[in-house]
């Protein structure tokens, strides 16, 4: 179950990334863009690392 809260929070942030990089690109705030971008390939690649951390652990 860890494992899969692990993949549930990176998801979320990946989320909230998006949306940081939306409002930044709307309001035409390059800085709120690029930290968007930023933490949204953070959180894929946690997300990747969970998911991948999860199928190691079902092949036991």
């Amino acid at each position: 179950m860890t494992n899969q809260s692990e993949v549930l929070r990176a998801k979320l942030a990946r989320l909230k990334a998006a949306k940081k990089k939306t409002d930044g690109a709307a309001l035409g705030r390059d800085g709120l863009k690029e930290a968007g971008r930023d933490e949204g390939e953070a959180a894929r690649s946690a997300e990747e690392a969970a998911k991948s951390a999860r199928r190691g652990t079902k092949r036991r």
